[in-house]
């Protein structure tokens, strides 16, 4: 195969899970803690929630809502739980996937699933990588 050949798109490639635990409140019937389990987001897809996250202000300057950005984000990246389920949302009072998940987690809960969402899609630092390489 050469260089080239290995930037093709290969049979088996689709996107990839992680399961990340991000407390220990979500708990199963035995009292094991429940992960989330995030997926990686393709480039066209952030693409399409960095737009409709942004606005052109009163001197035609995009802006973007960092705010929205991160939770669209957070959301579009969660597989389970399903965040899109009525009865989830029921259980919140709320509706919507960036309503439920602002309600589940508490702030530090919130703030490790982002960083485990932009660390599974590739958000490392280069000397974060050097350090991995050399463990």
């Amino acid at each position: 195969m050469s260089k080239f050949q290995a930037f093709f798109k290969k049979e088996n490639e689709g996107i990839r899970t992680k399961a990340v635990y991000i407390s220990d409140r979500f708990v199963d019937d035995n009292g094991e803690p429940v992960p989330f389990v995030i997926r990686s987001l393709k480039a066209s897809e952030e693409r399409v929630i960095r737009d409709s996250c942004t606005h052109t202000d009163d001197n035609g300057i995009p802006v973007l809502n960092t705010s929205d950005y991160q939770d669209l984000l957070i959301t579009a990246a969660i597989v389970e739980p399903d965040l899109k389920d009525v009865e989830l949302q029921n259980s919140y009072g709320v509706v919507g996937e960036v309503q439920v998940l602002n309600e589940m987690l508490i702030f530090g809960e919130y703030t490790n699933l982002a960083q485990a969402v932009q660390d599974f899609n590739g958000f490392k630092k280069y000397t974060d990588r050097v350090e991995e390489a050399k463990n």
